[in-house]
């Protein structure tokens, strides 16, 4: 498949070669890593409109249970507070 955005794309792959990242840290688009479609965010507005590099992360727990889009036990969601 070619890149849409090949001089991003490197750019990204620098970045996440350079990074230290998290034990359970993953890479890659939503469809693969957590089977669902995002039909489009800010960052891709972000990139189309002028070009620069963005992202969205998604934050989660190292652990299998709570790898997925909706996590059912609600003992392993965490309360954000103000």
């Amino acid at each position: 498949m070619e890149e849409t955005n090949p001089v991003q794309k490197s750019l990204f792959d620098e970045i996440l070669a350079e990074a230290t990242k998290p034990e359970g840290f993953k890479a890659g688009r939503a469809i693969d890593l957590l089977d669902y479609t995002a039909p489009g965010d800010c960052s891709d507005w972000i990139m189309a409109a002028t070009g620069i590099p963005s992202t969205s992360p998604e934050l989660g727990l190292a652990d299998e249970e709570t790898d997925v889009f909706r996590i059912k036990d609600k003992s392993k969601v965490i309360e954000v507070m103000d």
